[in-house]
């Protein structure tokens, strides 16, 4: 999975990567306490969907903690991959053969077409998070009582 934190095109040092099937036993812990790490300051998931993507069930754990924690999720379905059941199409930007150059790897307008999806989705995000921690401090405020209207009132 990548995370794009604090994403802002065209730079990808802000970018963080990491893949489930490396931290297995090479960095000891758990792998789901390792997820909910990995996943607690980012806002975008990116996932791959390819041939082999069913084989994990730390794929749908990795998304159905993404949902949890309220993050953006797009999965990139490679040509001819199958889609995983658990994710709606509307998070998923399919890519064609066309996407890919001869020796498979992503051509320039597949990766601009991606950052630019990633990009609409971190912004999102980021407007959606700000709404609510606007509304939560609202809701927070409105229940304290003032302490004007606290004070004893004085008869005169």
């Amino acid at each position: 999975m990548i995370t794009p934190n604090n994403y802002s095109p065209p730079s990808r040092a802000a970018a963080t990567t990491f893949f489930s099937t490396a931290c297995a036993s090479p960095f000891g812990g758990s792998i789901p306490e390792r997820i909910e790490e990995e996943q607690a300051h980012n806002s975008v998931l990116l996932g791959l969907e390819t041939f082999k993507v069913h084989r994990s069930t730390w794929v749908i754990r990795e998304i159905a903690t993404a949902a949890t924690n309220r993050m953006a999720i797009l999965a990139l379905n490679f040509p001819d991959a199958p889609h995983l059941p658990v994710l709606i199409n509307r998070r998923r930007l399919p890519l064609t053969p066309t996407d890919l150059t001869a020796n498979k790897r992503l051509n320039t307008a597949a990766l601009k077409r991606i950052c630019d999806r990633v990009a609409v989705l971190q912004d999102f995000w980021l407007t959606r998070r700000r709404f609510q921690l606007q509304s939560s401090l609202s809701k927070v405020l409105l229940k304290e009582e003032s302490p004007i209207s606290n004070s004893p009132q004085k008869d005169t």
